[in-house]
């Protein structure tokens, strides 16, 4: 009796990763809202110790040491076309789900997240972005993951 009520108890699964593409994750980087699913980010961190890449493209921030291992940190607010992303307090790192790269974007900061209960509206010409949410009276941006993640490896190499 008791194994078959041992059996009946399941450790509950993590989301699928559609699951977990239908709920997002917000952040501000440049003053803008953006969304990236919450299955492509691994982790947020604190950003704390920084090595700057001399005669880096704009955009890179430069290597943050994660766990004794550099992680390549790249400014979201100027790889996204929105000004340079401020290291304040509430400045935040997100650690992305890129293959063979240990690889982040340095964000104003980070909102929280949301299960948008709409699809994103058709994309405005912008190169990250794939779609578009009203939300609270403002616009939030949903990035291209795959199109991020692609330029981010071929920028930084595997």
């Amino acid at each position: 009796m008791e194994q078959a009520a041992a059996e009946n108890q399941q450790a509950p699964e993590s989301p699928s990763r559609d699951e977990a593409a239908a709920q997002y994750v917000l952040f501000m980087a440049g003053g803008t809202i953006f969304a990236l699913g919450l299955a492509d980010v691994l982790e947020v961190i604190d950003p704390e110790r920084w090595v700057r890449v001399p005669h880096a493209a704009p955009w890179a921030e430069g290597l943050l040491y994660h766990h004794g291992e550099p992680l390549v940190v790249a400014n979201a607010g100027a790889l996204l076309g929105e000004g340079r992303s401020p290291r304040g307090a509430s400045a935040a790192v997100l650690r992305l789900r890129v293959p063979e790269m240990k690889i982040g974007i340095l964000v104003d900061r980070v909102l929280g997240t949301w299960r948008s209960p709409v699809p994103a509206v058709a994309s405005m010409e912008v190169a990250f972005v794939k779609g578009v949410w009203e939300r609270k009276g403002g616009v939030v941006n949903l990035i291209d993951f795959e199109t991020l993640a692609d330029r981010a490896s071929r920028v930084f190499g595997k």
